[in-house]
């Protein structure tokens, strides 16, 4: 048998029961070194829970961090379980950035949105309160964003400027839990609120990346959405836990026009429209489609001499695999015209089959 990971359970409320059971089933799925052992420190005793929690909250958060460092000493490992690094989207994620796929990170965009406080009228609950809670969106939501982040990129964030604002400053005293919320006592007195409700700054990673972070609970119609953004100067990645199965990730694409025999010249779109997101600056049709379309447009070539030929070109647009994004995947083309007064024979290479896809 293996030996035993000991696991503290205080409370087996809304996060609780999801957590219990994670554990109860994890051999189900994993080969586990060790064996979970769970334990109910404090079950759904409400005022139990509340000691347990000033006992534990952040007053007490600098004396954990130095007992966690001194059983560091002891070869006894504490953590904070950051759960949606187990969502597999975003463990590929890690994975593509760590194999140099994405390049150089430019831009963290991360956002995290939820809409159970929207209504005014929500009741009060433990976690508008500073005292038990710590903080608000930020320390709730907002701390996810941000060890997201950090955890794909491989970076740490060195600075930070943000904002914070509480829109509804008070809230009628909670009648029964429901979930994260629940129902309110009607006609009854308000609490009030001491945590933010939605929190955005920029952040500047140790590697020169800018981040812009938003955390809130106020965004009506969003019940979990947790989105993380990347720019590299290879590719883009994005994710949205409401999407929780779908990886999205830019496929670059790169066609350079030339002559059959390499003459100089200039290149310019004669008529109709290259696929959203690629452009045409001098030789190279270049960019990153986004959105799946078929394009059929005219490409003027002329060279230093003025004389002139003139190309019809097709581009399809699809998705490249599952969770890729979208590639240009097929050419198609149909030559005319030529180089010099109707007598010179050269014409433009043709540009046959192209299939892009993600490559290192």
């Amino acid at each position: 048998m293996a030996n035993p990971l000991r696991i503290a359970l205080i409370g087996t409320g809304f996060m609780g029961q999801v957590h219990a059971q994670a554990w109860r089933t994890a051999h189900r799925f994993f080969d586990l070194p060790l064996e979970p052992e769970l334990t109910v420190v404090v079950g759904r005793d409400a005022d139990r829970t509340a000691r347990a929690a000033r006992t534990l909250g952040a007053a007490e958060a600098e004396r954990m961090a130095q007992a966690a460092g001194r059983a560091l000493d002891r070869g006894v490992v504490s953590m904070c379980g950051f759960s949606y690094r187990r969502t597999p989207a975003l463990a590929l994620a890690r994975r593509l950035v760590a194999e140099g796929r994405v390049g150089q990170v430019r831009h963290v965009r991360a956002q995290y949105l939820q809409d159970w406080l929207s209504d005014p009228d929500a009741p009060f609950t433990w976690r508008l309160d500073s005292n038990r809670a710590g903080s608000g969106a930020l320390g709730d939501i907002g701390a996810h964003s941000i060890d997201t982040a950090q955890w794909l990129t491989g970076d740490h964030i060195e600075g930070v400027s943000a904002t914070m604002r509480t829109f509804v400053d008070t809230r009628p005293l909670l009648g029964e839990q429901v979930g994260l919320g629940g129902r309110a006592e009607h006609g009854g007195p308000r609490e009030q609120v001491t945590v933010d409700d939605a929190v955005a700054f920029t952040a500047q990673f140790a590697t020169g990346a800018l981040g812009v972070f938003e955390a809130t609970r106020m965004a009506t119609g969003r019940r979990n959405a947790n989105r993380i953004e990347l720019n590299g100067d290879r590719r883009s990645l994005a994710f949205d836990f409401e999407r929780m199965n779908e990886l999205e990730l830019s496929v670059p694409y790169s066609q350079r026009l030339q002559t059959t025999d390499n003459r100089n010249g200039t290149w310019t779109l004669a008529s109709g429209s290259l696929p959203n997101g690629l452009v045409l600056p001098r030789d190279t049709i270049t960019g990153t489609p986004i959105q799946a379309q078929t394009s059929t447009f005219q490409i003027l070539f002329t060279d230093t001499a003025n004389l002139t030929a003139r190309k019809t070109l097709n581009i399809v647009i699809g998705p490249a695999s599952p969770g890729t994004g979208y590639a240009a995947y097929a050419w198609g083309s149909n030559f005319y015209g030529e180089l010099g007064d109707g007598t010179a024979t050269t014409r433009w290479a043709p540009l046959g089959l192209d299939r892009a896809g993600v490559h290192p």
